[in-house]
C-alpha cells in the first residue's frame, strides 16, 4: 500500500518541466499489480500556468472546440496495471487529466475528491481508456 497523508505538489508550470516524453505525465505507475494508493492527504497539480497557455484547447465559434498542441501532464497515470485501489485522496488542479487509467484491469476508486475550476481546460476527473472492471464509489468530481 502506498499512503499519502501530506501534500504532494507538481514542480510548477511549463518552465519547470523537461521538454521530452516525461512531460506528458507526472506520477506514473506502470505494470503494477495489487497496488493501493490511499490516505487522507492531497495532491496539487498546480495547473493554472498550464491552463493559461495559448496552445490549450479552447472554445471556438459556434460552440466548437479548437485543439491545442500543449504537452500538459496528466497528474496520475496507471498504465497496464491490475487490481488497483485508490481511496480517500484529494486531488486538485491537474494541468490535464487528474487520473488516467490506461490498459488496466480491476480498478476500485472510493471516497476521493477531485476539483478544478470550471474553466480549466481538459482537466477530466478520471479518464478511463482500454480499461475493464472499473468501480467508482462515494466520490466527488468537480472539474473543467
Amino acid at each position: 500500500m502506498e499512503k499519502v497523508d501530506g501534500t504532494i505538489m507538481t514542480p510548477g508550470g511549463p518552465e519547470s518541466w523537461l521538454k521530452n516524453n516525461s512531460r506528458r505525465q507526472w506520477l506514473v505507475f506502470y505494470r503494477v499489480n495489487g497496488m493501493s494508493l490511499e490516505g487522507s492527504g492531497s495532491i496539487d497539480g498546480r495547473g493554472q500556468k498550464w491552463w493559461d497557455l495559448p496552445c490549450k484547447p479552447h472554445k471556438g465559434p459556434n460552440g466548437t472546440t479548437l485543439p491545442g498542441p500543449c504537452d500538459s501532464p496528466v497528474a496520475i497515470r496507471f498504465f497496464m496495471s491490475s487490481n488497483l485501489t485508490v481511496q480517500g485522496l484529494r486531488i486538485k488542479n491537474s494541468p490535464q487529466f487528474h487520473f488516467r487509467f490506461d490498459g488496466c484491469q480491476s480498478v476500485h476508486v472510493e471516497s476521493i475528491i477531485i476539483t478544478a475550476p470550471a474553466l480549466s481546460p481538459n482537466t477530466d476527473g478520471i479518464h478511463i481508456e482500454n480499461t475493464n472492471d472499473v468501480k467508482i464509489y462515494n466520490s466527488i468530481i468537480s472539474n473543467g
